[in-house]
């Protein structure tokens, strides 16, 4: 019956821009996906399961929706390609999307080894820093929760993954799974909200939190009236993730923590709801690296030379080895890092040695009545070809992390 009620989410999907894309091609003028493979009316049109271009073509989309925010009629085109990876997995979950590297980041992410759960006395709001970002900055996060300690009393915090990777990817068993049994153990733990500053955890939390309440730490930073202390630049330009398409109070809130702070913006064109993707949407980098580079060249020539700030790991990573890009958090927690002197994510394993260092540290100094590691896992996740190829240097890894990690 699941399978069948998917079947006809798709089947709608086909059939609605089908039917209402005018063909105008506003959206393909903006996309090199679309000018690859057609409008959108086209591709819904021509769309054929059994034929193997058919299955593979979806995972060549960002889903980041600017054809959606660009459609005159309304229409959404990232719903019929998500619709069109979910059809894909349901035929071959083993061929489809297991070649991305965020699958391993993601399975690294939810293990006992990575993962963390600390909840004070009184606990019903958690801080959830992501992957990415206590990846690369373990000092700066330590440094974020104690403001937010300090703003939110009896605040814990959870270092696990939110799994959108699978989500993205069509592996929405194993993303229900998952992201199902850690929203019932915050909820049975007297949870209610979570705070985030990576873009892609709130849009899953929002999603899919039922009974969580959201936020993203940029508006509790506004609320303190807090000001950055490392500004090397009066005049930056801001790149608007692309899965917070549509959430203008967080555009609007941090472009006023920057304005505060004594920086002046210079807007690029695509800003805000029409925003472009970094080239990491959807996983794309790991299917066309020509698609997931094009968006790179785009935003960089908007950029026009001016440092760009963000507020997203994954694009401060995506553009900091062509461009000054930094990172908002670096401005106000950093240790000098500002526009044009911030480094991008570090390989793998430090990633795992900086993870597993945060995790010791919290181990050390919260007083939490409530802990665990996650051993919870499920087979989409755990026993994904990429990660059978891998698996003694990742676990040669966690070892090095844990001995370099204390």
């Amino acid at each position: 019956m699941i399978g069948e009620r998917q079947e006809n989410q798709l089947d709608d999907q086909l059939k609605t821009i089908a039917e209402k894309c005018i063909n105008c091609d506003l959206c393909q003028k903006e996309c090199r996906f679309l000018q690859k493979f057609g409008k959108p009316g086209e591709i819904s049109s021509a769309y054929d399961p059994s034929r193997e271009a058919c299955l593979t073509m979806p995972f060549e989309c960002s889903l980041c929706a600017l054809c959606d925010a660009v459609c005159p009629v309304g229409i959404k085109p990232s719903q019929m390609f998500f619709e069109m990876r979910k059809a894909s997995i349901r035929k071959d979950a083993s061929t489809y999307g297991t070649d991305c590297v965020y699958l391993g980041y993601e399975s690294r992410g939810t293990s006992k080894h990575l993962s963390y759960y600390a909840l004070p006395r009184h606990c019903s709001t958690i801080y959830f820093p992501g992957c990415a970002y206590p990846a690369g900055r373990p000092r700066e996060t330590v440094k974020l929760f104690n403001f937010l300690q300090r703003a939110v009393p009896g605040l814990g915090i959870v270092l696990d993954c939110c799994t959108k990777p699978s989500h993205d990817l069509g592996r929405i068993a194993g993303f229900n799974a998952m992201f199902g049994e850690m929203r019932r153990f915050l909820l049975q733990h007297g949870i209610r909200k979570v705070l985030v500053n990576c873009p892609n955890c709130y849009k899953i939390f929002q999603a899919y939190g039922r009974g969580l309440a959201v936020e993203t730490v940029y508006e509790v930073m506004a609320a303190a009236n807090l000001k950055a202390n490392h500004v090397h630049a009066k005049v930056v330009t801001v790149h608007d993730p692309c899965v917070l398409r549509g959430e203008s109070s967080i555009q609007e809130t941090v472009r006023g923590l920057l304005t505060k702070s004594g920086v002046h913006l210079s807007e690029m064109k695509h800003n805000r709801d029409q925003t472009i993707c970094c080239g990491e949407g959807g996983s794309v980098s790991c299917r066309s690296s020509e698609l997931a580079d094009r968006w790179v060249d785009l935003r960089l020539a908007e950029a026009a030379g001016k440092p760009m700030i963000t507020y997203c790991s994954g694009c401060v990573n995506r553009f900091a080895r062509r461009h000054p890009t930094t990172h908002i958090l670096d401005l106000f927690f950093g240790s000098g890092n500002g526009p044009g002197k911030q480094a991008f994510l570090p390989g793998f394993p430090l990633t795992c040695i900086n993870r597993i260092r945060l995790k010791n540290y919290l181990k050390r100094n919260i007083q939490a009545v409530v802990t665990r590691e996650r051993t919870f896992s499920h087979e989409s996740i755990s026993r994904m070809p990429l990660l059978n190829r891998n698996r003694l240097a990742y676990f040669i890894s966690i070892g090095l992390a844990k001995l370099l990690g204390r």
